[in-house]
C-alpha cells in the first residue's frame, strides 16, 4: 500500500512539473500517517520525491495536528501527526 501510495506521487509531481512553467510554485496539502503503528512522513517524503522529479523543495509548513485512524488508535494509542503544506518551485 505505501509503495503504491508513493509511486502514484512520483507520477502525480512528474506531471505536475511537465505542465507548469519555470517558476511556477506549486503547494500539496498532506496529512502524515501511521502504518501497522509506525509514524510515516508524508511531508519529507513528498518533498524527496519533488527533488527527485526536479521540482526544488521550499517549505513545509505544518498547519495543524491531527489525530490517527480510528484503527490505528484503538490498536497503537493516540498519536497525533502533522498536516502540511508542501511548497516546491518549478526551475
Amino acid at each position: 500500500m505505501l509503495r503504491g501510495y508513493f509511486q502514484d506521487m512520483f507520477c502525480c509531481l512528474r506531471e505536475v512539473r511537465r505542465v507548469c512553467r519555470p517558476g511556477a510554485r506549486i503547494a500539496f496539502v498532506v496529512g502524515n500517517a501511521q502504518y501497522c503503528g509506525i509514524p510515516i512522513m508524508v511531508d519529507e517524503f513528498l518533498a524527496d520525491i519533488g527533488s527527485q522529479v526536479g521540482l526544488e523543495p521550499q517549505e513545509i509548513r505544518v498547519v495543524r495536528y491531527r489525530g490517527n485512524s480510528a484503527q490505528q488508535m484503538s490498536e497503537y494509542g493516540r498519536n497525533p501527526s502533522r498536516e502540511s503544506i508542501v511548497f516546491f518551485t518549478r526551475p
